[in-house]
């Protein structure tokens, strides 16, 4: 075999064993991506890991799997470059044979002499074409690494990788048309703590439902050897706010040159491992019922809204009207690594103080007729608008935990299981200013009537509980939901609302809410739900207190004075609601929602109020 020839079969084999291996290459690559496919879809269809923890781990997957391709299309094209000019080399090899060449030095001396030229003209040849050929490649310099290894683009958010971080932005915005149709009824009874509400006209608004508008953000990386995050999370509801005790969460107000608020209430830290679990430091929603408002489905719309007439930063959705607000608590917070299924939580978190809504006449000592003890208490009006101790001291941290389990028996069916729980130490906050004879006096003493107003002890302790269960089981396109919760001291609607009577005794708290749904080919989902929430008065003295201040009477049924305001005041026994919805995904990113809700709230005595609304608006998803 002369050298062209051997030229040529070398040329053959390199260009062979480039696309061999860049086959090769992409068949493993291949592989590789269907076996960790298949590993991660078994993992979380057992529960190994969490929906969150695929969704990272996925989205890793798909930015190596995009640097891998880029790399290999790469050393294709470097393949395909190198392939023709060895084939180039080769042309110029057989012009360089095929072409006469005159004879110089030695070979024309023997040429003259009547002898053969020797095969130095065309080793020459040779090694010039060689020359050339070597020549023209690309001097080889050190490869400067791709933009695509520091900058790329993350999956399922607005982000980029830049180094070792992952820069992620998410984000909603939610706004609905709302039209309240009020109990016109113009002897309505007052509820303090009710969720429906009495006004001769209808109220509209343009308003944010249960979930306010948002931008958020979070960055992600791996540092020796554990898994580090920050996320910071602002929202804002686009209706004018009106700054009191619940600050934009109050009712607003609806006036020119009115401003929206800016809630701040996610900004925290997570360090961890998949082995030990991760730790959660900053502002977080709580543990106890978050399960429940996360699954609400008017979670994506509105709900119940006494206040459309000056919306508030949010609509309720089911808070108070099948569970306590979950609420956004500065927490440490330990996250156990799932097992067989089964996550745990425990929290410790800023303790809240006791809030009453419900304006009181202020029980008084008397040793009069009627009375069966001396001291007793009757009533008598004070004005004060409180109807709770002052329960706001703190000597230890609010505790909450919560354990889930999440089984996915196949690809359309889940079933999930929680429960959770609170506990928080209240003490009476007794100062000077309301300390008489060395008790705590809830109210001022009523001006002229030389009657006092409730006391206890300025050492009372109040422990408030709860505990919860829940449920949710989706089926071949159902879902549907089970909620329970009870405790003491707890209140209801927002944690610690009215949960402690005028003389430091615990109320009962109760309710839950059932929920069922079907979604239609992925895009049209349809259901309704029906929730309560219940607060019993603490006992006997409180339930004669509050029905007093409900009927407007004093001690044995007789008139309460005549320069009281008795009467105007009724503490809630129970908010309850029914709520139809329908939703349709037109896009990825944007949901249509259409509601129907049915508010009633009773009083302690009975008395009700009803209202209704309609709804229409939509929520963006990035």
């Amino acid at each position: 075999m002369n050298f062209p020839q051997q030229m040529a079969s070398t040329i053959n084999r390199l260009c062979a064993v480039c696309a061999f291996s860049a086959l090769t290459l992409a068949w493993s690559h291949a592989r590789a991506d269907e076996t960790t496919n298949a590993l991660l879809d078994l993992l979380k269809a057992k529960g190994a890991i969490t929906p969150s923890e695929y969704d990272n781990i996925k989205a890793r997957q798909q930015v190596e799997a995009k640097n891998s391709a880029q790399k290999l299309q790469a050393a294709e094209t470097r393949a395909r470059e190198a392939e023709a000019k060895a084939r180039e080399a080769e042309a110029k090899l057989r012009a360089v044979e095929a072409a006469p060449k005159p004879a110089t030095g030695r070979n024309a001396v023997a040429q003259a002499n009547g002898q053969p030229a020797s095969n130095n003209t065309l080793t020459e040849a040779q090694t010039r074409a060689m020359t050339l050929s070597a020549a023209d490649e690309a001097v080889p310099t050190k490869a400067l690494k791709s933009p695509v290894e520091y900058v790329t683009v993350l999956p399922n958010c607005i982000g980029i990788r830049v180094g070792e971080v992952d820069i992620c932005t998410k984000g909603d915005l939610d706004f609905f048309g709302v039209e309240n149709f009020p109990d016109k009824n113009p002897a309505a009874p007052t509820i303090t703590g009710g969720l429906a509400n009495a006004d001769p006209h209808n109220a509209a608004a343009i308003r944010a439902g249960l979930l306010p508008s948002s931008i958020q953000l979070s960055l992600a990386t791996h540092q020796a050897g554990m898994d580090i995050g920050a996320y910071l999370g602002v929202y804002t509801a686009g209706n004018d706010v009106f700054p009191q005790a619940a600050n934009a969460n109050s009712s607003g107000s609806p006036i020119g040159l009115g401003t929206p608020g800016i809630d701040f209430r996610q900004f925290y830290g997570t360090i961890g491992t998949p082995t030990w679990g991760t730790v959660k430091v900053g502002r977080d929603i709580g543990l106890f019922a978050s399960d429940a408002i996360l699954n609400d489905l008017t979670l994506f719309g509105v709900g119940s809204v006494p206040d459309n007439a000056a919306p508030s930063n949010t609509s309720l959705g089911r808070i108070g009207l099948g569970y306590i607000y979950a609420d956004w608590i500065p927490q440490i917070t330990y996250k156990s690594p799932t097992i067989g299924g089964f996550t745990g939580y425990v929290s410790v978190m800023t303790p809240l103080d006791t809030h009453a809504t419900n304006p009181f006449f202020a029980a008084v000592t008397a040793t009069g007729s009627g009375c069966t003890a001396v001291p007793c208490l009757v009533s008598a009006s004070s004005g004060d608008p409180t109807t709770n101790a002052l329960f706001t001291g703190h000597d230890a941290p609010m505790v909450q935990g919560k354990l889930s389990y999440v089984n996915a028996f196949s690809p359309d069916t889940k079933l999930t299981l929680s429960t959770s729980g609170l506990w928080q130490r209240q003490l009476a906050d007794c100062t000077g200013a309301n300390l008489s004879g060395g008790l705590c006096v809830l109210n001022p003493v009523v001006t002229g009537s030389g009657l006092a107003s409730p006391v206890l002890n300025p050492n009372a302790v109040v422990d408030s509980w709860a505990v919860d269960g829940f449920a949710m089981l989706d089926l071949w396109g159902w879902n549907f939901v089970a909620y329970g919760y009870t405790g003491k001291a707890v209140g209801t609607t927002g944690l610690f609302f009215n949960g402690i009577d005028a003389f430091g005794d615990a109320r009962r708290s109760d309710g839950g809410y059932l929920q069922a749904a079907y979604t239609f080919n992925n895009v049209l989902t349809v259901g309704g739900s029906w929730g309560v929430s219940r607060l019993e008065t603490a006992n006997a003295v409180d339930n004669t207190f509050v029905f007093e201040q409900c009927t407007s009477t004093g001690p044995l049924g007789s008139p309460m004075p005549p320069n009281t305001s008795a009467g105007t005041s009724c503490l809630v026994k129970d908010n309850s609601s029914w709520i139809g919805f329908a939703r349709y995904k037109l896009t990825k990113w944007v949901n249509l929602q259409a509601e129907y809700v049915y508010t009633t709230a009773e009083n302690q005595i009975g008395q009700r109020i009803h209202n209704s609304a309609i709804v229409a608006g939509t929520t963006f998803f990035w």
